[in-house]
């Protein structure tokens, strides 16, 4: 059971807590669609005209834990993604996404993938977990999800790549690309792409990483 913690000013960019604190800006309207905030991955919020050392600091008392979510499946390693204003539906009798009903509304959202092969929908001001879909057993060395998605804000989708093994110990490893719907996570293969095994070298997964989807 893997513990996440959100952290965020009551007036301002929220942040999530993963070891590090990352900028997002949920409570203020902005949004982290992709790692690092740009293609260029540079982690800087253009916009951010309101944080200073004083607003942050533990005496202004606008600064912390405002949530924890406690059950997740696995470790992440992607960064959190964070899109304002998403009209949450929990679509009817799919038994590949787990919702409950009645949290269908607008949320600040941020979504969370995991090394186990899922992806959450989080409510960004109380951590309550509002969607979740799993893609399968991960692959070898809990291959899972380890690249940061990317969010498209026009088209709705999120791209996420899975790692995924067929369920065969040390079979070929499958590496699917899916793009979400923000709102449903409902979803349609972009590509798929089996690796076989090579009969003498191996992949390292602590010193290999992926990059962003």
């Amino acid at each position: 059971m893997k513990l996440i913690s959100i952290v965020a000013r009551i007036i301002a960019p929220a942040a999530f807590l993963l070891g590090v604190s990352i900028a997002a800006r949920a409570q203020s309207g902005a949004a982290i669609l992709t790692h690092h905030n740009d293609y260029r991955r540079t982690g800087w919020n253009y916009a951010e005209t309101i944080l200073t050392p004083d607003s942050i600091s533990a005496a202004s008392n606008n600064f912390g834990v405002i949530a924890t979510v406690n059950n997740l499946d696995d470790t992440v390693y992607a960064q959190p993604l964070i899109l304002p204003n998403v009209q949450i539906y929990c679509p009817p009798n799919q038994a590949i996404i787990t919702c409950q009903t009645g949290l269908s509304g607008l949320y600040n959202v941020v979504y969370v993938a995991t090394v186990a092969n899922t992806v959450y929908a989080i409510n960004a001001v109380n951590g309550q977990i509002l969607l979740s879909r799993n893609f399968g057993l991960p692959g070898n060395c809990n291959g899972g999800i380890k690249s940061t998605p990317v969010i498209d804000p026009v088209s709705g989708a999120l791209y996420v790549m899975t790692h995924t093994a067929n369920g065969v110990e040390n079979g070929p490893q499958i590496f699917t690309l899916h793009a979400l719907n923000v709102r449903t996570l409902r979803s349609g293969v972009l590509h798929e792409c089996f690796l076989q095994r090579h009969p003498t070298k191996s992949f390292h997964h602590h010193l290999g990483r992926w990059t962003s989807a």
